[in-house]
Parts: C-alpha cells; structure tokens; sequence
C-alpha cells in the first residue's frame, strides 16, 4: 500500500493513523522497508558497476 503514496506522505504518525498501528510499529516497519529499499539499490548498483568493468 506504501506504493500508492507519495514518499513525502511517509511520515509515520500519517502511517501509523493509516494503518491503524502504533507509532512505534509504524516506526519500525518504516525503517524496515526503508532498509530494504537500500539494500535493493546498492545491489543493483554492484551488478552495474560490475557489468562495466
């Protein structure tokens, strides 16, 4: 459902009232998604940088 936000909507009290979760849960689910949002990009990057190589 993050996806039919814009990023600057992702602001945790506005996800936790959303969502009907707690500011803490939203907290942590938004870093989650966050990290995995990096972990995907700086992988991508990798295979980039090793394909012109």
């Amino acid at each position: 459902m993050l996806k039919e936000l814009e990023v600057h909507e992702w602001h945790p009290v506005r996800l936790a009232a959303i969502f009907d979760v707690s500011y803490e849960y939203a907290c942590d689910r938004l870093n989650y998604i966050q990290n995995r949002i990096q972990a995907s990009y700086l992988e991508e990057l990798e295979r980039v940088k090793f394909l012109y190589r």
